[in-house]
């Protein structure tokens, strides 16, 4: 790779810390953005030619592990729990971190660290987060289907065939095959979008008590 050779006297630090910076971030997106694979091929090119360069300087490679645990925090925490993304903003501070010590005998510009982190905020609250949150987004409601189905609430109009029951503290329009009177207890049966269908749950606690006297 002689023409990734460089001389580090002559290399800026600020420069170097930018690229592999921006390596690491092309990484993340690919992760949060799979695609035609060209993003994942930028992003192995870009890490490439990152490390290539670093070798050559005289780096700590310990701040490169620190930048890299920050950016993986993008990377691993958010699909682990989307609840996790608000510690992963951890890893700005992390990368910042690392940047400060990247190099042996070398600064990198915190004027340069600060505007890079700062973009990275945004980057990450303008792009990745939106992009996460439509892609989690069918996930998310086949998720709230299952554990509706089957929780208990309340009518809190008479349901003949429609009216609005009381659910997990949200109120939903509700169908029923059978009337249904105000106050009484319903269980969720299906989810059908913004609608729900219910039974009353003094009903249906009959329904299985005969079914299971059939069954013996």
């Amino acid at each position: 790779m002689g023409f990734l050779t460089i001389n580090p006297a002559l290399t800026d630090p600020s420069v170097v810390f930018v690229i592999f910076v921006i390596s690491l971030w092309i990484t993340v997106t690919a992760t949060h953005l799979p695609g035609t694979g060209a993003l994942e091929l930028l992003a192995f090119v870009g890490m490439v030619i990152s490390i290539v360069i670093l070798f050559q300087m005289p780096t700590n490679w310990l701040a490169v592990l620190v930048m890299m645990i920050g950016a993986a925090g993008y990377s691993i925490m958010p699909f682990i729990k989307h609840e996790y993304f608000i510690l992963a903003w951890g890893g700005i501070i992390l990368q910042g971190i690392g940047g400060l010590f990247l190099f042996n005998g070398m600064i990198v510009s915190p004027f340069v660290i600060g505007i890079v982190m700062l973009l990275l905020a945004a980057y990450c609250q303008y792009v990745l987060l939106p992009a996460l949150r439509i892609g989690l987004a069918p996930h998310a409601t086949a998720t709230k289907d299952d554990e509706l189905v089957g929780a208990v609430g309340r009518a809190t109009t008479d349901i003949n065939p429609i009216g609005t029951v009381l659910v997990e503290s949200e109120t939903w329009t509700a169908t029923s095959d059978s009337p249904i009177k105000s106050g009484e207890s319903v269980v969720v049966i299906e989810r059908n979008g913004l609608q729900l269908v219910v039974e009353s749950l003094k009903r249906k606690r009959s329904d299985d008590t005969f079914t299971q006297k059939e069954a013996l």
